[in-house]
């Protein structure tokens, strides 16, 4: 597997109308510096470009999702056996599409 920034990402209106996309770090007791900058969306072409930067700020949830659902990620499983019930990972599912789709 290709290695990513981890997330979680989040999106950030400038004042010019583009969209950041970033990864933070640390806690919120620390203040959530923002750590990198993943990339730029240009929000002033319309919904459409606003809609693609919160898909593209949601894709580590996704990406999770989707690794949780197979069986994938060793942070799932113990000796081999899948430790997320089926109800959790429909709750992490759930989250990230409302992510994805502007919700949270």
């Amino acid at each position: 597997m290709t290695k990513h920034t981890p997330g979680p990402w989040t999106t950030q209106e400038v004042s010019n109308g583009d969209i950041h996309i970033n990864h933070y770090s640390g806690s919120e007791l620390e203040g959530n510096r923002a750590s990198g900058n993943i990339g730029v969306v240009d929000g002033k072409r319309g919904e459409m470009n606003r809609a693609n930067a919160r898909l593209i700020a949601a894709a580590p949830e996704l990406l999770e999702v989707a690794l949780a659902l197979v069986g994938a990620p060793p942070k799932y499983e113990v000796g081999g056996v899948a430790t997320l019930s089926t109800l959790e990972v429909v709750e992490m599912a759930r989250a990230a599409i409302a992510k994805a789709e502007g919700r949270t």
